[in-house]
């Protein structure tokens, strides 16, 4: 019956917004969160989230259906202030562990399965200088992850290595000269081994021999002029197959000849904005060219640029919703398994935020209450694409027991052989997100009917770009 009426009465409406939606992340509304790191501590496939925040960091777990639950509780006690946080494949069980840190502290906790946490205290060495950034990477080739650490000399801190006895038992070195707030890891010179840069506090390369034993090569391979670089974010953005630098501060591109050493590209990077905290290089647009995203600089907004495909970059402010000064950190993932980057933003002027990237997005638009309409808002390309495309909607009610990867298409959860609507959407060129209606009954016996839907997007002109949404889930009220 439901089934029945919801097809017969599907209607789309045009809608218009910008390509990211932005959604505060639960139990963070104070606007003093420091960064986000992510991983999948549970294992389910999808990224959870770990919120480092001067009012009480939070451990979210991803839902998979565009929303996050905070699962704090399983951590003890964690004092304010923190520095930062890393996901880290410590013990070599599967599970992503974690180390926290703090001035002139650091804590490693064990994943138990997905069910809790153990402190490690005795794996990390005493007396650890203050960690302001941390990646962890395999930079040694042992196949565990090592811990790649910047530390200021203001706090305290150096830089330096903690390298992995494979049962996550570190030991600490000082490979790396001068100190630091950020490092990154790429391999710029093609030797498939894990190269280090540093930036706020210095800017910095070390070339790996591929046992973990670094050379400075910060005079040899890099422009001088940038120790004031305040970020720094990593792509192959002239398309050669190298990695290139953006450095924001400097707002500047500097282009790998292939061997790992770079030259400023002259007038690649849009307008200089001045001062961010973290910046990154994602494709947000889906042309195969990673684009820029900026933390706000100068009191202003945060920024986004597109890359044309040669490495010069262009701003198109109207793809970001407004957003808060002070934002000073973007950081990219792609959190709803869709198959393009979404944003986190954080700083000391804006509650921690996710931007849902609107490429092949699917959200409920109206709850759905008896009597009333239930409304889904389907997305392509929102407002840009120059074709016409179509998507499917499927509405249905059961999830299968665990999502299936599908190649090509992302991640199936709407269990298509049960009771399903199917709805084709159209999206004329340059349109925005469309709006797909249903009535609800005004039966009190469908309260609480779960509802869940994803989309195949984009499956015109190109079927080779369709890709699947995101699962959404509701109920009937």
């Amino acid at each position: 019956m439901l089934r029945l009426a919801l097809l017969s009465c599907a209607a789309a409406v045009h809608a218009q917004t910008p390509q990211f939606l932005p959604a505060i992340l639960p139990g963070l509304q104070f606007p003093m969160a420091n960064e986000v790191a992510w991983g999948d501590y549970d294992r389910d496939g999808d990224l959870d989230l770990f919120v480092v925040s001067a009012f009480g960091s939070r451990l979210l777990r991803n839902e998979g259906s565009g929303g996050f639950t905070d699962v704090t509780v399983g951590l003890p006690l964690l004092a304010p202030s923190q520095r930062t946080a890393v996901f880290v494949q410590a013990d070599g069980d599967g599970w992503p562990d974690l180390l926290l840190t703090w001035t002139g502290q650091a804590r490693l906790f064990r994943n138990l399965a997905g069910a809790g946490w153990q402190e490690l205290p005795a794996n990390l060495p005493a007396g650890l200088p203050t960690i302001h950034g941390v990646v962890a990477a395999d930079v040694d080739g042992d196949g565990d992850e090592d811990l790649v650490c910047a530390g200021h000399i203001l706090d305290g801190g150096v830089n330096q290595l903690l390298s992995n006895d494979g049962t996550g038992v570190f030991t600490r070195s000082l490979p790396f000269a001068g100190s630091a707030f950020q490092p990154l890891v790429a391999d710029v010179d093609g030797d498939a081994d894990l190269d280090v840069f540093f930036v706020r506090g210095m800017f910095g390369l070390f070339r790996n021999d591929g046992g973990g034993v670094f050379t400075d090569r910060s005079a040899a391979a890099l422009p001088g002029g940038f120790t004031g670089a305040t970020a720094m974010a990593l792509g192959d953005v002239d398309a050669n197959g190298t990695i290139d630098v953006f450095l924001g501060g400097n707002d500047s591109i500097l282009l790998n000849d292939g061997s790992g050493t770079f030259a400023l590209e002259v007038g690649a990077a849009p307008p200089g904005l001045g001062a961010t905290q973290r910046t990154a290089l994602a494709d947000v647009d889906g042309d195969g060219y990673p684009d820029l995203v900026r933390g706000t600089a100068n009191f202003g907004s945060p920024t986004l640029a597109l890359n044309d495909g040669s490495g010069t970059f262009q701003y198109v402010s109207g793809r970001l919703p407004a957003l808060a000064a002070l934002a000073g950190q973007i950081q990219a993932a792609d959190l709803d398994l869709d198959g393009d980057p979404d944003l986190l933003l954080t700083g000391l002027g804006v509650a921690p935020q996710v931007l849902w990237n609107g490429h092949r997005h699917l959200t409920v638009a109206v709850q759905p209450t008896l009597g009333g309409t239930l409304a889904y808002d389907v997305w392509s390309q929102p407002g840009y694409g120059s074709f016409g495309r179509v998507a499917m909607l499927a509405v249905g009610l059961f999830r299968l027991p665990s999502r299936v990867a599908l190649p090509n298409l992302g991640w199936l959860e709407l269990d298509l052989g049960g009771p399903t609507v199917l709805v084709a959407v159209g999206f004329p060129p340059a349109s925005g997100p469309q709006r797909v209606a249903f009535p609800v009954p005004n039966m009190p016996g469908v309260v609480g009917l779960p509802l869940l839907a994803q989309a195949f997007v984009d499956l015109t002109p190109d079927p080779a770009a369709t890709r699947l949404s995101a699962l959404v889930a509701t109920a009937i009220r």
